[in-house]
């Protein structure tokens, strides 16, 4: 709601988050990185963005150390973009031990 960053800070505009230009030509806070995201940005980002950051890779080791993942779908998966990257219809997956 600060209105230095912020062009009408009391309206709702999705647009602002796209570009400056959708923002009344005021510069996004932070530079290059956007400032909505699952864990926010700026001064009240989330205490545990770190701790599930880490969470996240060490689960991902290890399930990678104990089990062998073998892709089984009919053709190469199509990615789509979003705050998230994900597979366009899943990406079936074959777990061996």
């Amino acid at each position: 709601r600060l209105p230095q960053y912020w062009d009408c800070p009391l309206e709702f505009r999705p647009a602002r988050w796209l570009s400056p230009e959708g923002n009344g030509g005021k510069p996004m806070p932070g530079g290059n990185v956007p400032p909505f995201a699952p864990f926010q940005y700026g001064p009240r980002t989330c205490l545990g963005m770190q701790m599930a950051y880490l969470e996240v890779k060490s689960v991902a080791v290890m399930v990678l150390q104990r089990f062998r993942l073998e892709y089984v779908g009919a053709a190469p998966p199509k990615f789509e973009r979003a705050i998230t990257l994900s597979a366009r219809g899943g990406m079936p997956m074959r777990v061996l031990a």
